[in-house]
């Protein structure tokens, strides 16, 4: 699941597995990545298409965990 994140958004591995439910704007269709976690230290919106968002709903349904060792995991079977 958080491959499949990664190439839907084109957001950096450790972005995504430091995402916090509170950034992701179901309504707007938005995950804003604050400035902090951000390279270039600027706030940064990524917009969320309606596969992503579906994946998401489904993942804070069962609450499936995003783990630094699942996306490694995912890279290396690759």
């Amino acid at each position: 699941m958080t491959l499949r994140f990664l190439i839907m958004t084109a957001a950096r591995s450790g972005e995504v597995r430091r995402a916090e439910w509170s950034e992701i704007d179901f309504d707007q269709s938005v995950w804003t990545v604050p400035a902090v976690r951000m390279k270039a230290k600027r706030q940064h919106r990524v917009p969320l298409s309606t596969a992503a968002l579906q994946m998401l709903q489904e993942a804070r349904r069962h609450r499936l965990p995003w783990s630094s060792a699942t996306t490694r995991a995912a890279f290396y079977r690759i």
